[in-house]
């Protein structure tokens, strides 16, 4: 994957994640984002060898990141996570912040990317977090993006 189509995706996902947070969150969610990244999130023993793994990116975060900067952190030969979890974490007047939680496994491979059927490429939209006290107060109704 390119890096214009990567930051094409990355750009829609964060839109999208903003849709599906704003009936749950009370702050406003301004277009404007920053992304916390958190590489090798999943259990990569035994990839097989269509994938790229980086032991070295275990445990690291990158925080208050720019689209620019995802992209330049993500998209690696042409490699990209297989998925990545997009989700709203918190919101100021000027930005919205959203975590990215990535697989270690990286492959140009459309037919690997995890939600690649759903148009979203690695990305996979996720609610934000919700308190127990939500689900008590209001009937959790379930949209898929």
């Amino acid at each position: 994957m390119d890096r214009a189509d990567f930051k094409t995706y990355l750009i829609a996902a964060s839109y999208w994640s903003v849709q599906l947070a704003r009936p749950y969150m009370k702050n406003t969610l301004p277009y404007e984002f920053t992304y916390d990244v958190e590489l090798n999130q999943s259990m990569d023993t035994g990839a097989g060898e269509e994938f790229v793994v980086y032991p070295e990116d275990d445990g690291k975060i990158y925080l208050q990141q720019s689209v620019d900067n995802v992209v330049a952190l993500l998209v690696r030969d042409g490699k990209v996570p297989v998925w990545i979890d997009i989700i709203v974490i918190s919101a100021t007047q000027e930005t919205t912040s959203l975590q990215l939680l990535c697989a270690g496994r990286f492959t140009n491979q459309r037919e690997h990317m995890y939600y690649a059927r759903r148009g979203h490429g690695p990305f996979g939209i996720k609610s934000p977090k919700l308190s127990s006290l939500w689900s008590r107060q209001h009937e959790f109704s379930h949209t898929t993006y």
